[in-house]
């Protein structure tokens, strides 16, 4: 699960994401987001990339 947090003005996003026996660890960055809705909505598509990213591999990445 990845999780927001504030670091100064900017929203950061760091956490593990697991599906199946595959773990990805991402390294805090920033959202570049100062408002936690916009944070949260960068976090949930980051997800959602990793997740897509894990199942279909790269070349499901590049049809996307």
């Amino acid at each position: 699960m990845l999780t927001i947090r504030k670091r100064g003005k900017f929203f950061h996003v760091r956490g593990t994401l697991r599906v199946g026996r595959e773990t990805r660890v991402v390294k805090e960055h920033s959202s570049g987001a100062d408002r936690r809705d916009l944070a949260d909505a960068y976090r949930s598509k980051l997800e959602a990339d990793i997740r897509h990213e894990i199942l279909h591999g790269r070349g499901g990445r590049a049809q996307t």
